[in-house]
């Protein structure tokens, strides 16, 4: 009832568990919320049903099987893309092939001028390129080597689709989005030396990678609920129950 309080809605509907336990346990009633599935990733039900296979992916997109290639996802804050992308001019890694950083621009925050001005300066040698807009990041993610993130809803969306995602967290800067959930389940560097450990580990260290990946069903049902079904259905069964729509 405080004045300075942000308002609530009467009926909220959450993708998943996460978010449910969330407001719960912050007090909010358990009657007036609902588990809904995953609405607002019909793009990745879609996909997961007619995936493509990643050899074929690869193929497509022209990455070459003479290098390991880490698609890196730009975030939408311009601060902490940057500080990743600096750690990521500075890493090492320990690979059998040369590594070549595939960039995808963030679709709605687009900084492109002042991530090629900083390459430039940075890193002389061509092992960065632009992701080619044609494809769906979906895509880029099945058939990369790996995957390199700030930590945002793609972590999860990564796991769904089998892959296993690297989560750059600055402790510089405030991280917008939490990397609590994804702790034993996903590689989390701070560094250039620990991006370059992380990268060595997806690729090579298939017993550590299975480790996390027996934890993935649980963290894919808590975020999502249930990702290989259109939650079309289940939604609108539950605007009818509050009376939202007739």
């Amino acid at each position: 009832n405080s004045p300075s309080a942000m308002p609530l809605p009467d009926n909220i509907f959450t993708a998943g568990r996460y978010f449910y336990d969330v407001m719960t346990k912050a007090g909010f009633p358990a009657g007036n919320i609902d588990i809904c599935g995953p609405v607002r990733y019909r793009g990745l039900i879609s996909f997961l049903k007619r995936e493509k296979d990643g050899r074929e992916l690869r193929k497509a997109l022209g990455f070459s099987d003479s290098e390991r290639v880490f698609l890196v996802a730009m975030n939408w804050v311009e601060k902490e893309g940057m500080a990743m992308l600096a750690s990521l001019a500075a890493t090492h890694p320990n690979m059998d092939k040369p590594v070549r950083f595939i960039i995808r621009s963030h679709p709605h925050r687009n900084y492109d001028s002042r991530i090629r001005s900083f390459l430039k300066k940075a890193m002389p040698c061509p092992n960065f390129t632009f992701f080619k807009n044609e494809f769906s990041i979906y895509e880029g993610i099945k058939a990369a080597d790996g995957f390199i993130q700030v930590p945002s809803s793609l972590g999860y969306e990564t796991i769904a689709i089998g892959k296993m995602p690297i989560l750059y967290q600055n402790k510089h800067i405030f991280n917008v989005n939490s990397v609590e959930e994804l702790e034993g389940r996903a590689p989390i560097a701070c560094s250039a030396k620990e991006l370059s450990d992380a990268m060595f580990l997806v690729v090579n260290d298939r017993e550590k990678v299975e480790a996390m990946k027996n934890r993935w069903p649980e963290t894919v049902e808590k975020f999502f609920y249930d990702i290989r079904q259109d939650p079309k259905e289940r939604f609108v069964g539950l605007l009818k129950k509050h009376g939202i729509l007739n």
